[in-house]
């Protein structure tokens, strides 16, 4: 996901947020459709009569003129993440709407991006650099075992906590993804009839400018650019 530059003030507001039933903690990641935060959940158990919290990462759109579209997306989401079975890979809880705001609400993820890493100047070492690019790979290899194709990795979409590196690095945001065929992507999948990803990070055929089929190596290219970030601090190609 690409990360436009914000007014800090409306940064601030739009962290207050008021979701039914949650105390917003930090932003995570974000874009202009969508916002990707750390939570806390306050319910309580019917069964038991008590109250309970419970840490969650939400996320939600921030701004649609097409709910329902987004609610199927998120519902898609939801359902890839329910076919996974992988400790790279979070985990989806639900999806739900509060006054009018889709929300899919996902296992609770302990870090930031590895995009937001490289932007506050955190290098990495060679073990740590190792130990990460593995755990994605592994994530990545979870996803074709499962016949899913993520369609969108990339920095923003990778999250790793620099200050306990015994915790798995995680793939997040599978609003991109398609399951896929033998031969690739399945053509009745509705991204084969629209650009997605984020551009610095897809490979050629993804942009639909190649006659080639989009399947695995699509996801591996776009590993190999964020493996290259990660070293050089950039991607490879700025336009």
């Amino acid at each position: 996901m690409d990360t436009p530059q914000i007014n800090k003030d409306e940064h601030e507001k739009d962290i207050m947020k008021n979701i039914s039933d949650f105390q917003i903690l930090e932003v995570i990641d974000q874009n202009r459709v969508h916002k990707i935060v750390s939570a806390i959940e306050k319910g309580k158990d019917q069964e038991n009569d008590a109250q309970f919290t419970k840490k969650v990462v939400l996320k939600y759109t921030q701004s649609s003129n097409d709910k329902i579209r987004m609610l199927e997306r998120a519902q898609n989401e939801l359902s890839v993440l329910q076919s996974i079975n992988s400790k790279y890979v979070v985990k989806g809880n639900e999806v739900f709407e509060d006054d009018g705001v889709v929300v899919l609400s996902l296992e609770a993820i302990e870090g930031i991006s590895i995009k937001k890493a490289i932007a506050t100047e955190f290098r990495f070492n060679v073990e740590t650099f190792l130990k990460t690019a593995i755990e994605i790979a592994r994530g990545i290899s979870d996803l074709h075992q499962s016949k899913i194709l993520h369609l969108d990795v990339n920095p923003n979409n990778l999250i790793f906590n620099p200050k306990d590196l015994s915790q798995p690095c995680k793939i997040i945001d599978f609003e991109s993804s398609g399951r896929y065929s033998t031969l690739g992507l399945d053509d009745k999948d509705e991204h084969s009839q629209e650009l997605f990803g984020t551009f610095a990070y897809i490979s050629p055929e993804q942009t639909g400018r190649t006659r080639h089929k989009i399947d695995s190596r699509s996801d591996l290219y776009s590993f190999g650019v964020t493996l290259y970030e990660m070293i050089t601090g950039d991607v490879p190609f700025s336009s």
